[in-house]
């Protein structure tokens, strides 16, 4: 780029705009993680897909607690995190947490927001989406109340801290509210 200015003849003299501060394109990340439970265990993409990764970091009757160290464990252990190279952090939980839970789930709350809180200090450059607990088999009355609770609750939080609520509930359910494949419930 050029700018004009006046010599001291009179005549108009080209001369080239510097930057000082030349400002720097922001990093571009390219690691999806997902911390889930038994539910997106076998929750694959396929490798390579423009150049991103994709790690499913799940486990079979992981509750709140459990998310909890396995974040903090890949933050110090993986080289996607060592590399600051996470882009998006996909948090699917809360059925082993509610499903036994007599008391309902306002307990979890604060586990949840730890969570959250720990999550944007380890990784402040990534996007952070929770994907809402989905039906589950009603062992006892007040298991389906406590779902709803959770994904009202899930809401909220990610409202207040700036995440990404993933709503996906009424995809397993039909128009009179019946669970559309109950052999996904088992």
């Amino acid at each position: 780029a050029t700018t004009t200015a006046t010599s001291e003849t009179g005549g108009s003299v080209a001369s080239p705009i510097y930057y000082r501060h030349v400002p720097r394109q922001p990093k571009k990340r390219k690691t999806t993680v997902l911390f889930g439970t038994s539910m997106t265990k076998y929750v694959r993409e396929k490798l390579g897909f423009r150049g991103r990764k994709f790690i499913n970091i799940s486990q079979s009757g992981a509750k709140i607690k459990d998310i909890f160290h396995n974040v903090r464990e890949f933050y110090t252990t993986h080289q996607a995190a060592l590399n600051d190279d996470v882009e998006k952090i996909i948090f699917s939980f809360g059925t082993n947490d509610i499903k036994y839970s007599k008391s309902g789930v306002c307990h979890l709350r604060k586990l949840i927001d730890e969570l959250v809180d720990m999550t944007k200090c380890l990784f402040p450059a990534a996007i952070i989406l929770f994907q809402c607990c989905l039906p589950i088999r009603c062992m006892y009355p007040y298991t389906a109340r406590n779902v709803v609770d959770f994904n009202n609750m899930l809401r909220e939080i990610c409202f207040f801290n700036n995440c990404v609520y993933i709503d996906c509930f009424s995809s397993f359910l039909t128009s009179d509210l019946n669970f559309c494949n109950k052999d996904l419930l088992s």
